[in-house]
């Protein structure tokens, strides 16, 4: 029986990945952040160079969430990479995946992990994962074959197992934003660390981005 696993990974230029001493991927994952108060400083410098993080934050009108680091859901099966995050994707995007763990319809219901996007349906007690009918860049990708089938149970618990490594990240946020803000703190390291709804919290199925 083939295993699967859900990683959450940042997305981050080939430049800054080999500052960094890691792999040559668009793709690296949390856990090596985790690991490193340095990696986890240049994480954030260079997301904060990007969208302003801190100064949003400090601004008399500020309302959480605000947008987490970019990356997603790394899916593996036995070892290989089926789906990863697409252009505009983030570490919030955990909670689509729950919604399409939780689905049970028998139409095709588009998610997002970004682009190229995704489209998910219940069938034979499982969940079947396609590229969307519309899909960016549609003459690379078979429509119509699913790229995964896979158990309900078994993604719920995929999508905890990552949703703790994510807060984790949050928790390991909060020295460097603390250093930045005097208030919100919390809320910003969840944000950044795509878990500012918790598992209990996730919205209902949505219209994606």
């Amino acid at each position: 029986m083939s295993s699967f696993e859900l990683i959450p990974a940042v997305e981050l230029d080939s430049a800054t990945l080999k500052e960094l001493g890691l792999a040559a991927y668009s793709h690296a994952e949390v856990s090596a952040f985790l690991a490193s108060p340095n990696l986890l400083s240049a994480l954030v410098d260079h997301h904060v160079s990007s969208y302003d993080t801190f100064e949003v934050a400090r601004s008399e009108d500020f309302v959480p969430p605000i947008t987490s680091f970019c990356g997603g859901l790394v899916l593996k099966i036995d070892g290989e990479t089926i789906i990863e995050p697409g252009c505009c994707a983030d570490l919030s995007d955990v909670t689509n995946w729950w919604e399409v763990a939780k689905y049970r319809g028998a139409e095709r219901k588009r998610f997002w992990v970004g682009h190229p996007e995704y489209e998910a349906v219940y069938k034979e007690e499982k969940i079947a994962i396609f590229y969307a009918e519309d899909a960016e860049w549609g003459a690379m990708y078979d429509r119509q074959v699913p790229l995964v089938m896979l158990e309900p149970d078994l993604l719920e618990s995929a999508i905890s197992d990552a949703f703790a490594i994510q807060d984790k990240l949050a928790e390991a946020l909060a020295p460097l934003v603390g250093e930045k803000l005097t208030h919100s703190v919390e809320e910003v390291c969840r944000s950044l660390a795509g878990v500012y709804h918790r598992l209990d919290e996730f919205p209902s199925w949505g219209t994606p981005h």
